[in-house]
């Protein structure tokens, strides 16, 4: 006999509610009386101090007990009544190599083959481990996003694949698998599943999912095209009548469903044919004192905030679809030093420089150790404060960025005191989001960088009025008094008009109105012909190239400044800090080598956050409406799961958005 435990408590016990409730869960002949009691208080079988984040387990025949412990990248066996573990996969650190293992998610054992499967996390496998000191595994199954694993009795094997949210049956020496649940995309249809977690297959190999994102259990009949739900279908909540966030899930004789109610912290029973189940285990304070299903990922601690979370990882350099993946049980960084906030994430956006780092073109100046949260611009709720923190108060509203430490597109992240500042009042999550990066870079040239700061009757130049940095530049300098002028393609003059400006294309600087905005086709004229001998003081660079440098010259009064953020690259992006000692040495011999026989000052430009500035952008510009965003599409990870991050970063790459691009991770409150 075998049984099955889902677990995904970050403690480091695996707990069983009453020792003879250790019933061969994996099995088709399951049969348990409909009105079996449980007791409620659990008895620890394995852990102590060896476990980090356990999270499948399967019960043999013999009641030994193997566990997937996640964060120690291992597979280790517990005997009956033993008070120490035995690693019998993994093991040897994290890697990709035949002899380790990456975040294992969930192990089974083929008793046939007297082996291991395991379901090999961020190494994207399913491998096959021997029983009889296997030193290494064969991967049996590639490029999959792996998350549960069961097996019936033919032998064949069932694997769920969270990404393509679907489950496949593979027989034996079978490589492709076939679609038994879901394949049609991510959604809430019946022909669909959501973040499928776990499986279970009963004696007639009717397949049952637990789907996570849509907060029910399908059933899927051998052969059917489309599922049926048998538990939940009432959207999340803590009633009887619904679930939230279901982990495991194992079905009796009799067509009882028992599925772990993860963000319920409870174990629900619901009879064959009802529209309402029951609890057997917990439920009494939203933590999981599981049965062989243990705590779910979404366990809350004392102070409230949960001990895992929802997070996009980038597990090496690639493109957005190759190398990031949407994890449910991510460690939420609870631990801070004395100057550092929690901040629980209501929305982030990109920017250029975010696939740049995504795909390795930064990896010079900032190289990343994997797993990695990307994700830098920021706005949510300080959720938890250092014991240094002064600024800042548990409860405030806030919007930052992270300056290429990464973090934001997940639903908690850690920063510096210094990174946050109070979030505009007059601003949603979703709009303060897309300030940060942008806002402040330009911010920083035009009254930092520019000498003398913009002020009234300044003459600035923006090179890529389109760009975000461009737009705010735009809206701030107006702002100040000065005279600006940019350049856009005849396609994005509809997008600066939104910023409430008339776009003229005849320049008249005898009637400087503020309500218009001069701006040069760059597609069909040169700004260095059309504005020669204008004597600007700042031509601000937001797009890049060696042609804006040139035709800055003609157009720059004697001693005036050319502030590039984007260098020698017309797709290069706003530059982290990382970058600076050797960014600007490069950048300042490519700018001297064109300005060196110019009266003109020049300036390669790196971002610096600071509260302090985003506290004078708030209270200047954003809260007085002299500065807006402007808002292209929000992708929605809770509809959409990885999907809406890869076209979050699809369409940041393109450099056809109208505005800015935002990750939507929570509800605004």
């Amino acid at each position: 006999m075998q049984a099955d435990a889902r677990c995904g408590t970050t403690t480091s016990a695996t707990t069983i509610a009453a020792q003879q409730l250790v019933y061969p869960l994996r099995g088709s002949s399951i049969d348990i009386h409909p009105n079996a009691r449980w007791q409620q208080n659990g008895l620890t079988v394995a852990g102590g101090n060896q476990l980090s984040n356990p999270l499948g387990l399967y019960v043999d025949d013999d009641e030994t007990i193997y566990i997937a412990d996640q964060l120690n990248h291992r597979i280790v066996e517990w005997k009956l009544g033993a008070t120490n573990s035995q690693v019998v996969a993994g093991g040897n650190g994290q890697g990709i190599g035949d002899h380790q293992l990456s975040y294992p998610q969930d192990v089974i054992v083929d008793n046939e083959k007297d082996s291991l499967i395991i379901c090999d996390g961020l190494n994207n496998r399913v491998v096959r481990w021997s029983r009889r000191n296997g030193t290494s595994g064969e991967t049996i199954i590639s490029n999959i996003d792996c998350l549960g694993l069961t097996m019936d009795e033919n032998g064949s094997l069932y694997v769920v694949d969270e990404g393509k949210h679907e489950v496949r049956r593979y027989g034996r020496e079978e490589s492709q698998g076939t679609v038994v649940a879901g394949g049609n995309g991510s959604g809430n249809r019946l022909d669909q599943l959501y973040r499928p977690h776990y499986v279970f297959v009963d004696r007639d190999h009717s397949v049952y999912v637990s789907n996570y994102g849509n907060d029910r259990v399908m059933k899927w009949v051998e052969g059917a095209k489309q599922g049926i739900v048998v538990a939940c279908g009432q959207g999340k909540g803590n009633s009887f009548t619904q679930l939230s966030y279901p982990q495991g899930v194992v079905v009796d004789q009799m067509g009882t469903v028992y599925v772990s109610d993860g963000g319920n912290g409870r174990v629900m029973r619901w009879s064959k044919g009802t529209t309402y189940g029951s609890i057997i285990v917990g439920g009494n304070e939203k933590k999981a004192r599981f049965i062989n299903m243990a705590e779910s990922t979404t366990s809350k601690t004392e102070d409230g905030i949960p001990s895992v979370m929802t997070a996009a990882q980038q597990n090496s350099y690639g493109e957005a679809r190759d190398v990031i993946t949407l994890r449910s049980d991510v460690l939420v960084p609870r631990q801070l030093s004395g100057n550092q906030v929690l901040v629980r994430v209501h929305a982030a956006s990109i920017n250029p420089i975010d696939w740049k780092l995504l795909n390795g073109n930064m990896s010079h100046v900032n190289r990343y150790s994997f797993p990695h949260i990307p994700g830098n611009d920021v706005a949510g709720v300080v959720v938890n404060v250092g014991s240094s923190v002064k600024r800042l108060k548990i409860g405030d509203k806030v919007y930052g960025n992270l300056s290429g430490d990464g973090g934001t597109y997940a639903e908690f992240v850690r920063g510096n005191e210094s990174k946050f500042a109070l979030k505009p009042n007059n601003l949603t999550m979703i709009e303060a989001a897309a300030m940060p990066l942008a806002c402040e870079t330009s911010y920083q040239v035009l009254f930092n960088k520019a000498s003398p700061p913009i002020g009234p009757g300044s003459k600035v130049f923006v090179c890529g009025g389109a760009t975000a940095t461009g737009w705010y530049a735009i809206q701030m300098a107006k702002a100040v008094g000065a005279h600006v002028a940019t350049t856009s393609s005849q396609r994005n003059f509809g997008l600066l008009e939104k910023l409430g400006y008339k776009i003229v294309q005849e320049s008249d600087e005898t009637k400087d109105d503020p309500q218009q905005l001069f701006v040069i086709d760059y597609n069909s004229k040169d700004f260095g012909q059309v504005l020669q001998d204008k004597n600007y003081d700042l031509v601000y660079d937001c797009v890049g190239g060696e042609q804006q440098w040139v035709a800055a010259q003609r157009i720059l009064k004697r001693g005036g400044q050319f502030i590039t953020i984007a260098g020698d690259d017309p797709e290069a992006s706003v530059s982290l800090k990382s970058a600076l000692t050797m960014g600007t040495h490069i950048m300042s011999r490519k700018l001297g080598s064109v300005f060196c026989a110019s009266h003109h000052s020049y300036i390669f430009h790196l971002l610096h956050t600071s509260h302090q500035e985003l506290d004078d952008i708030r209270t200047k510009y954003l809260e007085t409406g002299k500065v807006k965003p402007l808002i292209d599409t929000v992708f929605d990870w809770q509809k959409d799961g990885v999907e809406a991050i890869y076209k979050l970063y699809e369409k940041s790459k393109s450099g056809k958005a109208q505005g800015k691009l935002i990750l939507k991770i929570a509800d605004e409150q």
